[in-house]
């Protein structure tokens, strides 16, 4: 009788070992597919930005964005950024050709700092509230000259350019500058995918 119940019992703990290795298994495949599809997704998006974000001098802009470039430049010189010393400048074209400019404005408690595409593409919005913005301009200056590399906005900017597009229904171009070269993309979308939207919060 207690030989019985001691193979019982063993053959018990032999199940209860092959349960959890079969687990583990299936835990360790679900992780695989799942880190598969995490990568698939980050190389998607590599491809599409790079497909996406054109490579420009300014003497390849129209003269309407040429000159929307040279006020965001203008615009970073009177930013208020005496914590980073790093100036921004925006400038934003609506759609019936009325420009607003913005730059960023620094807080000692940083938090409270404000970009400057925000600036420009909110203070626009609540002007002309009935206009689409059609372009944005950045421009950026450090240590009294522009940046070498084009300047782009954070992640929170480009939330506020892919709420934009939404709310008007139309993609807004977004020209990130530097001092010879610039980065074009034609919507929000191409710098922030998967954006937060009326229906994520449904």
């Amino acid at each position: 009788m207690e030989a019985q119940m001691a193979n019982t019992l063993e053959q018990r703990r032999d199940d209860l070992r092959n349960t959890r290795k079969r687990n583990i298994k299936i835990e360790l495949v679900q992780f695989c597919i799942a880190l598969g599809l995490h990568y698939l997704c980050i190389l998607e998006f590599a491809l599409k930005y790079a497909m996406s974000i054109r490579r420009l001098e300014i003497k390849n802009l129209t003269k309407d964005r040429q000159s929307l470039v040279e006020l965001a430049r203008r615009a970073a010189l009177s930013a208020y950024a005496p914590y980073s010393g790093f100036k921004v400048g925006a400038a934003v074209l609506m759609s019936d050709g009325t420009v607003y400019t913005g730059n960023n404005q620094e807080n000692a408690a940083y938090g409270q700092s404000v970009c400057a595409e925000r600036v420009a593409l909110l203070y626009a919005q609540a002007q002309k509230p009935g206009v689409a913005p059609e372009a944005v301009a950045i421009a950026a200056i450090e240590n009294g000259c522009l940046t070498t590399s084009p300047v782009t906005p954070c992640g929170a900017c480009r939330q506020v350019f892919a709420e934009t597009e939404q709310r008007y229904g139309r993609p807004v171009e977004i020209l990130m500058t530097g001092e010879d070269v610039i980065l074009s993309a034609d919507s929000a979308s191409d710098l922030l995918p998967c954006a937060f939207s009326s229906d994520t919060i449904k």
